[in-house]
């Protein structure tokens, strides 16, 4: 597999012309879920008393609180002690400085 680039793949750019279809990108696709959530919910407002749609939103929200904790602290790892390779300067006082900052500081 030949090319240029990271990893051996040929980087295309958005200037060489690949641009995407329109339904490809991600803030089109919220805005016409959006708009379809209003009409469904003006069309069929008793759709949303239903019990499987409760039950579809509680476990939405049981989801992300369930995400949010170890994204978190995947984050705070990350940041303090970084993948190998990556410059890490002094370990000892650069990660006591991190902890410091995520840990200390945020609770003023």
């Amino acid at each position: 597999m030949g090319g240029s680039g990271r990893y051996g793949r040929r980087h295309r750019s958005r200037r060489s012309g690949c641009k995407n279809p329109w339904y490809r990108i991600l803030y089109i696709q919220v805005l016409i879920a959006i708009v379809l959530g209003v009409i469904v919910g003006w069309l069929w407002p008793n759709l949303a008393t239903n019990d499987w749609i409760k039950a579809l939103g509680d476990g939405f929200i049981k989801l992300i609180r369930m995400l949010i904790a170890p994204i978190i602290f995947c984050t705070v790892v990350s940041r303090n002690f970084p993948y190998p390779g990556r410059q890490q300067g002094r370990p000892g006082r650069d990660q006591g400085s991190g902890l410091f900052r995520d840990r200390v500081l945020p609770s003023r």
